[in-house]
Order: C-alpha cells, then sequence, then structure tokens
C-alpha cells in the first residue's frame, strides 16, 4: 500500500500547492479598489496628500580634488 515517504511527499506537494495558491490569491486581491468613498482612489485617499514642491537642489557633500593634490605634493 502507502509507504510513510509516499505520505510525506503527498503532504509536502499539498503544503507547496497551498502557498502557491495563497500568494497567487493576495496578488489577484491586491488589484482590485478598495471599497472606500466616491472619490478616493484605491490606496485611500493617498491624491490628496500634496508632495512639497522642489525649489532649488540641494548639494550635500562637495568634493574639492585640486585641494587634495596640492597637499599631497607638499610632503
Amino acid at each position: 500500500m502507502f509507504e510513510w515517504q509516499t505520505i510525506a511527499v503527498g503532504v509536502i506537494i499539498l503544503a507547496a500547492a497551498f502557498y502557491t495558491g495563497r500568494m497567487a490569491w493576495m496578488r489577484l486581491r491586491s488589484f482590485r479598489k478598495s471599497r472606500g468613498a466616491v472619490g478616493e482612489s484605491a490606496c485611500g485617499g493617498c491624491e490628496t496628500i500634496k508632495k512639497p514642491a522642489v525649489t532649488e537642489r540641494t548639494v550635500f557633500v562637495e568634493i574639492d580634488r585640486s585641494g587634495s593634490r596640492s597637499s599631497s605634493r607638499r610632503r
């Protein structure tokens, strides 16, 4: 009849099929529009948040290579 190895393989295959099916179901569910108020986006109103306007470019680090060459030549 069935040996313990056949049963173990069957359980592993069922677990893998369940996991794959669950991942596919969660992926498909993510495409549905959420049930919110009329006019809200699918994420629940992210469009109402305004992003700050970029007015100027910020320089965080400025490296001057000419200074490092002159200091190494002095030694």
